[in-house]
């Protein structure tokens, strides 16, 4: 994908940015440019354009043909247990949980009571990704160094794309939809993997695992990421097969599946004989 060109469509003047089609000149277009968007934006697209050519090129494919596990940090997370043979990736403080020893950690925010835990964290000689962000406070270079995390971009205005992801991660930034998930989603089709299992990604206001009872979670604009994540995978990952493990609001949207744990809590979602997580 050409980062930049000019162009003629119809004796019309246009320029072409990241995908996104701007007309300019004297003649009046139905897409604006707002310079004020632009301004905010357009630096986080060329800042990731450099160092996601360092860090993601690497990771291209480098499952194919395995299983993943995105470990999120949901009440459901408690009533998993983990896979043999899988590999395990985790946002935030989902490690904590116990369940597995992750493979990868997607981190987008300071987390401050659990900031030096996370750095130090060693699982399966996890490799770590830390957030980075013009607009809002995020995580120290320093915390970066001390755990030997890598960097990588997101936004939330997606404008400057056609699709809500980034196709390339190795040049465009991940947006989040208000969640780190969906940058440790990305990643996880990226690396090529033939099963995605998303677990503890509850989309509600149900808490965290180990019985915290609050969460303050964007609900509306994180199931329409989910929604546009679904389009992304099908249309340029459509190999691998997502697979959601006891699904509370994404229920109905990838390949279900449930614990045995879950389902004793739930005997009205058992009686439907559903399928269980093998």
């Amino acid at each position: 994908m050409k980062l930049f060109e000019k162009f003629k469509e119809n004796n019309r003047k246009y320029y072409r940015i990241f995908g996104l089609k701007i007309c300019y000149g004297k003649v009046k277009c139905h897409k604006l440019w707002q310079l004020d968007y632009m301004q905010k934006v357009f630096p986080i697209y060329m800042a990731a354009q450099v160092e996601h050519q360092k860090v993601f090129p690497k990771y291209r494919n480098c499952h194919r043909g395995k299983e993943m596990v995105l470990l999120a940090s949901g009440p459901t997370l408690d009533d998993y247990t983990a896979q043999k043979d899988v590999l395990f990736m985790g946002v935030n403080k989902s490690f904590m949980s116990g369940k597995a020893d992750l493979d990868y950690l997607f981190v987008q925010d300071l987390i401050p009571d659990a900031q030096d835990k996370i750095d130090e964290y060693i699982g399966n000689n996890c490799k770590k990704f830390y957030g980075m962000h013009y607009l809002v406070p995020g995580i120290a270079q320093s915390h970066a160094d001390k755990a030997g995390a890598e960097r990588y971009y997101f936004t939330d205005m997606n404008k400057l794309s056609p699709w809500p992801f980034p196709v390339d991660c190795s040049v465009m930034p991940f947006n989040t939809f208000s969640s780190v998930v969906f940058p440790a989603a990305v990643f996880a089709l990226w690396t090529g993997v033939k099963k995605l299992y998303i677990v503890g990604c509850d989309t509600n206001l149900n808490g965290y695992f180990g019985n915290v009872s609050k969460n303050t979670l964007f609900i509306d604009n994180v199931i329409y990421g989910w929604q546009k994540f679904k389009e992304f995978a099908a249309t340029w990952y459509p190999e691998t097969e997502i697979i959601s493990v006891n699904p509370i609001g994404l229920k109905g949207l990838f390949h279900d599946v449930y614990t045995e744990s879950f389902l004793a809590k739930h005997p009205d979602i058992a009686a439907t004989k559903p399928e269980i997580l093998k």
